[in-house]
């Protein structure tokens, strides 16, 4: 399971199961899923997306644009740390 299509495919077929055996099926077997780093950053980069995708309230929006705003000055570029090394 190296694609996020084969990810995609294994979940329709499980919500395709009549009943809630799809559901059980990922259940028993989520200790695996989870132990997965290719899983991982497979199910954080949809994630990601999803929430990116998510439409926003303006004040939301306005208020990560703030904390984006703030946290730029705490950013110490890789040049400056180059230069003040040693």
């Amino acid at each position: 399971m190296r694609t996020l299509s084969d990810s995609k495919a294994i979940f329709q077929q499980l919500a395709a199961t009549p009943g809630s055996m799809g559901v059980q099926t990922i259940i028993e077997n989520h200790d695996a899923w989870l132990n997965n780093s290719s899983i991982m950053r497979e199910v954080s980069a949809a994630m990601r997306a999803q929430i990116t995708a998510a439409p926003r309230h303006v004040a939301i929006s306005q208020r990560i644009q703030e904390q984006r705003t703030r946290l730029q000055s705490l950013v110490t570029r890789l040049p400056i740390r180059i230069a003040s090394a040693g």
